[in-house]
């Protein structure tokens, strides 16, 4: 009888453990435990909590579920996120997170329908970085939450998709062309002028293809004759469909290369431009004496914009079209929409039509477009002209120039007009595919001084990237500033906008040496021992004498030892380093013309470089029997010029060891007071 009751117990026992087990296996496998191993979703967790719909999804079998973080969510915004979630128990918009299907990295399918009723699918694409992650509409999987199941998969993405646009529709391309009056979500955005032009041309076929691809639709209104067919075509990237995030930077080519009416052989191509915006605020990385550009408004933009770029390839190339995106990433049942300012590919405006275009220069470069109307003298040139090129400085490049600079040109128009005019390239269009072969183009501005155009490697950061490491560099006036968006087709000429202003200096001489690619070598050997710092001094004026890398070059050949201590060695050589530099320095300003009045020239270490004339106003350097050539001259500085020079004013005795003269010196001290400790000593004894 006893053995019955413990064999019971056990049983019972036993059955208890497994009902427990399952009863925990269960509970581990409901969406809300999923989720809430997850401390950065415990937001989308909150709102998912309670839905009627979640147990239905459970029993269908495997899920996945696209959670964005709580970083995400208060990026969107979380009231925003809260409403569209819905307080009732079906919160029908949250659908859009969930597929009734296990998606993988290894199997993923280009696209897929959500478990929401009627809305656009979900469209894929791998991240090419990292092969383990990829692209969920217009977010990034960050990672997969490793609280994921057999049947439970848990994505985490960074952003929070736009699925809000047609809740309760699934419409094409085409049927949001075509009806954008009528849907709620895009009231107030008037497509008229192009719808109509789709419709004249008969290529709404090209807007409904089942075939997913990315569609641009320009808004308001513009020249309608003016807008081929060829251009209506371009507005679409067939056979791919790419969010703003997914561009990266590469051109695509559109419809318009297989357009029957593309008879001259040119095609339109679009890429992505993410342009920077200054801080018109004044919270941005200024210098303390550095003022801001009176703002005529208060409201601080955005710290990007996104632009599409569209290019035509071909005989008749003759720049680029700048669009801004007014509405990104709006799904649709084949493809996603981006909404935009300006037909792509269409130039109607002038130069200056187009930098006094509010739709264009605001939190661009409306600053300098404000300067532009205090010259009328420029302005009147500019609209003379047939064809030029001009470089437009950037808010940015604007807002960081020295106190005093504006202050100087608002009481002088002549010096204003002759700043202005560095800027301007006159009957000629510099654009960037003019340097593919040279890889660089010299002109001269309409101030009469030279300017160069040209692509240099970056080995940093670029501030203008065509998916190359490379940027297009601007070189006028002792002033040379990168390109950040090339080639803004104009009617009349072509624009580019560059992030300094030509003529006036706004940077010290280190931050100049800092930046110049050419002298990174000299750079190297400047901060040693924190040396450069005397290049910051803003009361202090400097001619720096730098030799180029090349120039370095031959000294590692000759001095391999020394050079690597001097160069390589970060912790070595610092006195040999400043000795070397304050031959290269100069105290004062010495323009080039200034050199040529000049018999010699005395550097920082109290020694004389003897400057020789030549021919044809040119001159060299001589110093202990060598002869120097300036490479370039003045590149200004707030505080200073530098030359460019092609060799290295040094000899090996520079670079030897500074140990030994500090040795004979202690040597001596002790020759000295030897008699005095002796003295000391004997009388101690």
């Amino acid at each position: 009888m006893r053995s019955r009751t413990i064999h019971s117990t056990c049983y019972l026992t036993a059955a208890g453990l497994l009902i427990a087990l399952f009863a925990d296996v269960r509970a581990d496998s409901n969406i809300i435990s999923v989720l809430s191993r997850e401390s950065e979703l415990t937001i989308f967790r909150d709102r998912v909590s309670g839905v009627s719909w979640l147990s239905f999804l459970e029993e269908e079998g495997k899920i996945t579920i696209f959670a964005p973080t709580n970083v995400a969510i208060d990026k969107f915004d979380r009231n925003k996120f809260d409403k569209l979630s819905g307080d009732d128990s079906k919160k029908p918009w949250l659908r859009n997170f969930f597929v009734q299907v296990r998606i993988q990295p290894k199997e993923l399918p280009n696209e897929q329908s959500s478990f929401a009723k009627g809305a656009p699918k979900l469209f894929f694409s791998h991240y090419k970085e990292d092969p383990s992650r990829f692209y969920v509409n217009e977010a990034l999987v960050i990672r997969k939450s490793p609280g994921s199941t057999e049947s439970i998969t848990v994505y985490l993405i960074d952003i929070v998709p736009n699925f809000s646009t047609f809740e309760n529709s699934f419409p094409s391309a085409d049927e949001v062309l075509q009806n954008t009056d009528k849907i709620a979500e895009l009231k107030g955005i008037t497509v008229l002028g192009f719808r109509g032009r789709v419709n004249y041309f008969g290529v709404r076929d090209s807007f409904g293809s089942a075939t997913p691809s990315t569609f641009f639709i320009p808004i308001g209104n513009f020249p309608i004759p003016a807008l081929s067919k060829n251009l209506v075509l371009a507005h679409v990237i067939p056979g791919r469909v790419l969010f703003t995030t997914q561009f990266g930077n590469d051109h695509y080519p559109t419809l318009s290369s297989t357009s029957e009416e593309n008879t001259q052989g040119a095609r339109i191509e679009v890429s992505l431009v993410n342009e920077t915006i200054a801080d018109l605020t004044g919270a941005g990385d200024h210098h303390d004496n550095h003022f801001h550009y009176p703002r005529h408004y208060e409201a601080q933009p955005p710290a990007y914009i996104l632009l599409i770029k569209s290019t035509q390839k071909g005989p008749a190339s003759i720049g680029s079209v700048l669009s801004r995106i007014i509405l990104a990433n709006v799904p649709v049942s084949n493809g996603v929409i981006h909404f935009i300012n300006s037909p792509l590919g269409l130039i109607t405006q002038s130069v200056v039509s187009y930098i006094q275009d509010p739709k264009h220069n605001m939190n661009r470069f409306n600053l300098f477009t404000d300067i532009l109307k205090q010259s009328p003298q420029f302005m009147a040139e500019l609209n003379e002209k047939k064809s030029q090129t001009l470089f437009v400085p950037t808010n940015q490049a604007v807002s960081v120039l020295p106190n005093d600079v504006w202050t100087q040109y608002k009481s002088n128009k002549t010096e204003l007009f002759k700043l202005l005019r560095y800027h301007l390239v006159p009957q000629r269009t510099l654009t960037e595919e003019g340097l593919a072969r040279s890889g660089a183009e010299t002109a001269t501005s309409a101030a009469g001084v030279p300017l160069v155009l040209r692509r240099v490697q970056c080995t940093t950061g670029c501030a203008y990237n065509s998916g190359t490491r490379s940027e297009l560099v601007v070189e006028c006036a002792g002033v040379n500033g990168s390109v950040v968006s090339a080639n803004i087709a104009a009617t009349d000429g072509v624009i580019h906008l560059v992030d300094r202003v030509l003529g006036a200096p706004s940077h010290s001489l280190g931050w100049k040496l800092q930046k110049e690619e050419s002298l990174t070598t000299t750079q190297v050997v400047a901060t040693k021992g924190l040396w450069n710092k005397v290049l910051d001094q803003p009361t202090s004026r400097f001619t720096l004498m730098a030799p180029d890398n090349r120039a370095w070059q031959r000294v590692n050949e000759n001095y391999p030892s020394e050079y690597k201590r001097l160069v390589q060695l970060p912790s070595e050589a610092h006195v040999q380093a400043a000795r070397v530099m304050d031959r290269h320095l100069a105290e004062g300003e010495f323009t080039r013309d200034d050199l040529t009045k000049m018999s010699g020239i005395k550097m920082r270490n109290g020694e004389t470089i003897d400057i020789e004339r030549l021919p044809g106003d040119q001159m060299r350097l001589k110093w202990n029997g060598d002869i120097c050539n300036f490479v370039r001259n003045d590149l200004q500085a707030t505080n200073g010029v530098i030359h460019i020079i092609d060799c290295v004013m040094m000899t090996r005795r520079d670079l030897i060891a500074s140990s030994a003269p500090q040795v004979n010196s202690a040597g001596n001290v002790l020759l000295m007071i030897a008699p005095l400790l002796l003295a000391i000593f004997a009388a101690r004894t």
